[in-house]
């Protein structure tokens, strides 16, 4: 006698349709980053026609112009001998930014969540206030004061900008994970001998070291994506970052500064328009009656309306009178 099939356990459906969702929001994070390393061996001519077909001709061209070993004035190419540049000075700016925002922030998130003091409050909103303003608002008044003080175009203006940005976030962020760990372990390591310092030290930093990770990596990728302050202050010199390099990968302009084709409206109206010894087929001078006038006026009024061209000059014909005497 066969058993009865037992029902689906609700659990494993669950865990089916997670492990589903997952591998669905897998493939949706990571099919941009495929598509754009498959793309990368591609010629420009393949790239046209479309990505998701084979490659007919690997190339390795487009690595060699982004690490400098190669400039192109190619659609996809542009001036890219910076980029490597670039890549080193991003890396000179986002270390040092992020270990010192991580520990100016790990002392005032220690404080901050550990202590009550006159002034707590304000101070927390006064960091916050930091962050509120556009940083388009603070963009020309550093620009002003690096360059009063010739710190325009260098790693440590740059350096100096981004901390006083970042370090306002990092302060709010470990507060709240300091105020998260329990103060038993503090207490019993003061009980034990250790100062407030050595206690901070050997205590509560090992204690709090993910979530200083957490903030020494949002500082990192801070600086390293920033922006729009590495174009204005040090865009187009030596000090210049990964991102403002980047925009030189850009289609290329070539042609832009050439001289704009001449005004052919002003060529038909110089060519309609007749000069100070042009005559008729008999040899008078054309008159507004016979049409002069008229198209050249017309022909100003379509021209540039900036150029004043006197019109032409109109030459008296000889008519007769009624008396019949013939006057100029």
């Amino acid at each position: 006698m066969s058993s009865p099939r037992r029902a689906p356990d609700g659990g494993a459906r669950l865990k089916s349709a997670v492990l589903i969702a997952g591998i669905l929001v897998l493939l949706w994070t990571i099919l941009p980053f495929l598509l754009m390393l498959w793309a990368s061996f591609m010629t420009e001519s393949e790239m046209v026609g479309g990505l998701a077909r084979p490659i007919e001709e690997p190339t390795l061209e487009h690595y060699r112009r982004i690490l400098g070993l190669a400039e192109t004035e190619a659609l996809f190419g542009g001036q890219t001998k910076k980029i490597g540049q670039g890549f080193l000075n991003s890396l000179i700016v986002a270390l040092p930014t992020a270990f010192i925002a991580t520990a100016v922030a790990t002392l005032a998130g220690y404080a901050f969540g550990r202590f009550a003091f006159p002034g707590r409050t304000s101070l927390l909103f006064a960091l916050l206030f930091t962050r509120v303003l556009p940083p388009i608002a603070i963009l020309i008044p550093y620009f002003t004061l690096f360059q009063s003080v010739g710190l325009l175009g260098s790693h440590v203006g740059l350096i100096l900008t981004y901390l006083t940005g970042i370090t306002p976030l990092l302060a709010w962020i470990l507060m709240g994970y300091f105020a998260t760990l329990p103060v038993e372990v503090e207490s019993a390591a003061r009980i034990d001998g250790c100062g407030r310092l050595q206690a901070l030290r050997h205590v509560i930093v090992p204690m709090a070291m993910p979530g200083i990770a957490a903030a020494f990596i949002i500082a990192f990728l801070f600086c390293w994506n920033e922006l729009l302050f590495g174009i204005i202050l040090v865009g187009g010199t030596n000090a210049q970052t990964l991102s403002p390099a980047s925009t030189s990968s850009t289609p290329s302009r070539r042609g832009r500064s050439e001289k704009p084709p001449r005004d052919d409206r002003r060529n038909a109206f110089g060519a309609a328009s007749p000069g100070p010894g042009a005559t008729g087929g008999d040899g008078r001078r054309p008159s507004a009656e016979m049409g002069g006038g008229r198209s050249s006026g017309r022909l100003h009024r379509q021209g540039r309306q900036h150029q004043r061209v006197s019109p032409p000059r109109r030459w008296p014909i000889a008519r007769t009178s009624r008396t019949g005497t013939r006057r100029a």
